[in-house]
């Protein structure tokens, strides 16, 4: 199954954020609060680059068992603007890719 936002969104922008309190079992959860710390991929990319690129990462930071995590923002045109790095936001702002994707 995919996430029905895959199909409707035009792009993409890929977000490293940090997580505490939390421990997923598998790179495609999704974190409840998370914090933003950087842009992972500069510019807007396709769901399944974004896919690809959040699946090694959120791989990675499970063997380590780190507090960063790779989150997927559907990019909209608003007039707040972008996320920026040390803003909270929630799992409504974001999604991880389930594994059916790749």
């Amino acid at each position: 199954m995919t996430d029905s936002r895959l199909a409707t969104e035009q792009g993409h922008r890929v977000w490293i954020v940090q997580v505490d309190n939390w421990q997923p079992r598998a790179w495609s959860e999704t974190p409840p609060r998370a914090t933003t710390v950087e842009v992972a991929i500069d510019g807007c990319v396709s769901a399944e680059d974004a896919a690809l690129f959040v699946e090694g990462f959120n791989r990675r930071m499970l063997a380590e068992r780190r507090d960063l995590w790779a989150v997927i923002v559907p990019v909209e045109t608003r007039y707040q603007g972008d996320l920026l790095p040390g803003q909270h936001c929630d799992d409504t702002s974001y999604y991880t890719t389930p594994d059916a994707l790749t």
